[in-house]
């Protein structure tokens, strides 16, 4: 019943971000006394409270604002009023569309599916975090607007499992991309997805791509990115070799997504080569040692050589690409252990 969310008001709103306490501010104030008349059920009271907390003349901080409209949107929420509710929510996004409000499906799912559909219409649409491809938005006082655009980074590595099952869909995906063009890892939301388990293939992707930011008159600034993936079995066929080389890309900037990619080459459903574990095996070397798992790196890097010799002695030749890594990373670590992480293993 949405007259709890009322009751329940006390224990959420300790979750969102602390509004600031600025001396001649009177923001903060209203907005504990408007969560006192909503723990007291007297929520025209609190809606009025939240209304002089937004004025102007109160001060209110971007923080305090953000509160007292998440609060107008649970107080609303709980009059059964979704259209007041969505408005609310969606006037907090556009303060930040990275909002993120922990706990809020514990108070209701309903308002946490909310929250994110506004995300979702706010980046979809031509507001001035608009993130769609195409012309620069007019986005009235907010001048022009750029928005996003995703210009490197690797494709979404198919799960096996997934792939063996043939499983295939769209997925949506939205985040925040800062100024310089990186996604913020906790503003990572998935929308759309035929599995579970593309979820993390898909973080993994876009925390390893890289974004034009979004500007406005030229100057960069935060915005949301959406994403539209169609993930097609038939089109999702790379090659072991594709898969490591793309770890190999991946080593300076996510080692981890590194990690992903040759776990995934070595996977039976890929059919990787004799060439392709050896391959993995050492940029899993490479990566580990980027994270400072040297145990790990070595023991990779002791599986790789030990392949590669028993191959060569049983006669099989390699491409150059693959023995002039496996000396390289023999060299580094065995010569240079943690000195400063082995950053001349990267441009390999």
């Amino acid at each position: 019943m949405r007259s709890r969310v009322v009751r329940t008001l006390a224990l959420a709103l300790t979750l969102y971000r602390a509004a600031s306490a600025a001396a001649q501010s009177r923001a903060p104030d209203l907005i504990a006394a408007a969560r006192a008349q909503a723990r007291a059920h007297n929520v025209d009271s609190a809606v009025a409270l939240l209304r002089l907390a937004l004025d102007s003349a109160a001060r209110p901080s971007t923080a305090d604002r953000e509160n007292a409209l998440v609060l107008r949107g649970l107080l609303q929420y709980s009059r059964d009023d979704e259209s007041l509710t969505r408005r609310a929510f969606r006037e907090a996004l556009s303060l930040d569309p990275g909002l993120q409000v922990a706990g809020l499906g514990q108070v209701d799912p309903r308002l946490e599916q909310i929250l994110n559909q506004e995300r979702a219409a706010l980046v979809e649409g031509p507001a001035p975090a608009g993130i769609l491809g195409g012309a620069p938005i007019a986005a009235g006082d907010s001048g022009l607007i750029q928005p996003p655009r995703r210009v490197s980074g690797p494709d979404v590595a198919y799960p096996a499992a997934l792939l063996a099952r043939r499983v295939a869909g769209r997925v949506v995906v939205i985040a925040v991309v800062d100024t310089t063009g990186a996604v913020e890892p906790a503003s990572i939301q998935m929308l759309q997805s035929p599995d579970t388990a593309f979820d993390e293939p898909v973080r993994q992707m876009m925390l390893a791509s890289r974004f034009a930011p979004a500007t406005v008159n030229g100057r960069p600034v935060r915005a949301p990115v959406r994403l539209q993936l169609d993930l097609r079995v038939g089109e999702a066929r790379k090659s072991a070799t594709d898969l490591v080389r793309d770890a190999r890309a991946l080593l300076a900037r996510r080692p981890d997504s590194a990690l992903v990619l040759v776990r995934l080459a070595r996977d039976s459903v890929y059919h990787p080569t004799r060439g392709d574990v050896i391959f993995s095996l050492l940029v899993e070397a490479v990566a580990r040692h980027e994270r400072g798992q040297d145990t790990l790196s070595r023991q990779a890097e002791r599986e790789a050589l030990q392949r590669l010799h028993a191959a060569r002695a049983g006669g099989v030749d390699f491409a150059p690409v693959v023995l002039g890594l496996a000396d390289s990373v023999a060299h580094a670590l065995r010569l240079t252990p943690r000195a400063p992480r082995a950053r001349s293993l990267t441009p390999l």
